[in-house]
């Protein structure tokens, strides 16, 4: 169950940052949207670019940082569902988190709600250690999960352009 859930986990932080990552320039107009100083842009993007692969990697290596992924993993999405919160509201139903036509960018408050319910859930299972080939396997799946997503947005953006 652990190595499930931190596959899922996993998806959702290496999703993110990489969807940020293949368009960093409208990342970084989100991040300027919520009226922060354009030197701090670059910065603060990077930051949570790096932090959001460390939690995606740290989430497949299940043996590590005990709960201490959860707790930090927590926080952020706590802080930011608080900022998407006062920028858009509760009842908003999309961001640009994952991309302007990306499946995940849908409900971004409902969405962080099911996440932190999958966090608290994952700090209260036991720590198992999990063999190389499960790992290997769940980085995997991982990535091609992330890729179909990615080229679905692909595929609603160049429609949309129609």
């Amino acid at each position: 169950m652990t190595l499930f859930l931190g596959a899922i986990l996993s998806f959702v932080f290496f999703s993110s940052s990489y969807s940020k990552i293949t368009n960093i320039k409208n990342f970084q107009m989100e991040i300027a949207s919520y009226g922060i100083h354009f030197i701090w842009i670059p910065i603060i993007s990077w930051a949570i670019l790096i932090f959001e692969i460390g939690l995606s990697v740290v989430f497949l290596s299940n043996d590590t940082m005990e709960n201490w992924k959860q707790v930090l993993a927590i926080a952020f999405i706590i802080l930011l569902s608080v900022f998407t919160i006062i920028k858009n509201g509760i009842k908003n139903n999309q961001c640009s988190c994952f991309g302007i036509n990306h499946p995940l960018s849908r409900f971004p408050v409902q969405r962080n709600a099911v996440v932190l319910l999958l966090l608290i859930i994952d700090f209260f299972l036991p720590n198992e250690t999990t063999p190389l080939h499960l790992s290997i396997s769940s980085v995997l799946v991982v990535l091609c999960v992330t890729f179909i997503l990615e080229n679905i947005k692909l595929k609603n953006e160049l429609f949309e352009e129609f």
